[in-house]
């Protein structure tokens, strides 16, 4: 099994409140510095302006660490997860899940939450999927 994992910052807009990963290309605001974004944009060295109370200093945007957006919206890094199976890892965990039946199903998606009125249709699908899938791997 091979699982590879990516996260993604949330972009840096103007107005957000920043924490510095770095120091700024003229040295003047330092690393773990907090500040503001005032640029639209990135300027043509792909940097943006960051203004400190008493001072600025230019970064890059991945030098930068989004505390709070300017929107007011919640801060979430994205992460997004592949997870790449055999296919005798495939047949294992589908037998371990005891996923041998379209009731096995329904049951299962209860656990993790569906509620029990879509749980029909939805586990028709999800069934008639796993089956495809094991019949194409097998």
């Amino acid at each position: 099994m091979k699982v590879i994992s990516k996260e993604t910052a949330p972009k840096v807009e103007f107005g957000d409140k920043v924490r510095t990963k770095t120091a700024g290309r003229l040295r003047d605001v330092l690393t773990g510095t907090v500040g503001v974004v005032m640029s639209e944009g990135v300027d043509s060295d792909g940097e943006v302006n960051v203004r400190v109370p008493d001072d600025y200093d230019y970064f890059k945007p991945e030098d930068l660490e989004v505390l709070q957006k300017f929107s007011g919206e919640e801060i979430e890094a994205e992460k997004s997860v592949t997870v790449e199976l055999t296919v005798p890892e495939l047949k294992h965990i589908v037998a371990d899940m005891s996923i041998t039946t379209l009731a096995d199903t329904e049951r299962g998606l209860e656990v993790i939450g569906f509620p029990s009125a879509m749980n029909g249709a939805l586990a028709q699908r999800t069934y008639s999927d796993l089956k495809d899938l094991l019949m194409e791997v097998a």
